[in-house]
């Protein structure tokens, strides 16, 4: 259980960390980083998801591991944000 909050907490702090990395798309994936902390979170948070699949937050452009093939979204906080913001103009 220790171990499970642990991991919980440093996947928090890295995916905090790498806000502001953003994908870029040249003849492959490469990353952005405007720093060398970010850059240095960045490898930590991919050696975390490990080879597990990865995707870009919809809303807010957040690194993230992917759990389901219908994930758009990095929480349930951007989820929500795009969801609210697709239906602003609606009664």
């Amino acid at each position: 259980m220790i171990i499970g909050t642990a991991h919980a907490v440093l996947d928090e702090i890295a995916t905090a960390q790498i806000a502001d990395v953003r994908p870029r798309v040249l003849s492959e994936l490469s990353w952005w980083c405007p720093d060398l902390l970010s850059a240095l979170y960045l490898q930590f948070a991919l050696l975390r998801m490990g080879d597990r699949p990865k995707r870009i937050c919809d809303n807010c452009g957040t690194l993230f591991p992917l759990t389901r093939d219908d994930k758009y979204h990095c929480d349930e906080t951007c989820y929500r944000t795009a969801y609210n913001h697709r239906n602003d103009g609606t009664v």
